[in-house]
Parts: structure tokens; sequence; C-alpha cells
């Protein structure tokens, strides 16, 4: 992990003019972490941006599903949910 110690050698050796592949060499890290370092403007935080916590969601929502255990008349119509939309009558009722 990069240290708030670490960020400012690799700040102070930049500033110099120490190449970006030399000062990842010298400590071990890769380039691109060194230029991530560097373009961030310190040592990473430690918490991801916009990451969501599950206390401060606003994220809810709810399925809705039909429930295929209850009982539906014969003679109803459904619809492409499975909700019963009309029962049907009996032709000589």
């Amino acid at each position: 992990m990069l240290t708030k110690e670490r960020y400012m050698d690799i700040k102070q050796k930049h500033d110099r003019g120490v190449y970006i592949k030399d000062i990842a060499e010298e400590k071990g890290a890769s380039a691109k972490t060194v230029s991530r370092a560097l373009k961030r403007g310190g040592a990473p935080s430690g918490k991801r941006p916009g990451a969501r916590t599950s206390a401060g969601s606003s994220m809810s929502f709810m399925v809705l599903a039909p429930n295929i255990f209850s009982p539906i008349p014969m003679n109803s119509v459904t619809d492409s949910t499975g909700a019963v939309t009309e029962p049907i009558s009996s032709a000589g009722s």
C-alpha cells in the first residue's frame, strides 16, 4: 500500500525530474501505480469513489411475480403476468 510518506518521496523525486519508471523500480511498484498517485495528488484514501453503502442505499425495489400457488378459478382469464383480468361467465347462465 502506498503511504503518505512514500507518496511524498515519489512526489519529490518526480519534481526533481526522475522518470516515473525509475521511481517505480526503486519503490518496487508498477509505473502505473506511481503515475496514478501523482495524478491523484496523494496516497489512496482506501475508499472506493461512488461506492454505495447498504444503509444509505436509495436503490430499493420490489420484484412482483405471480403467485403460482394461489388458487385461480378455472373459469377466469389471466394476462401475460398471470393476473386475473376477468372471470368467464358460463354460456348458459
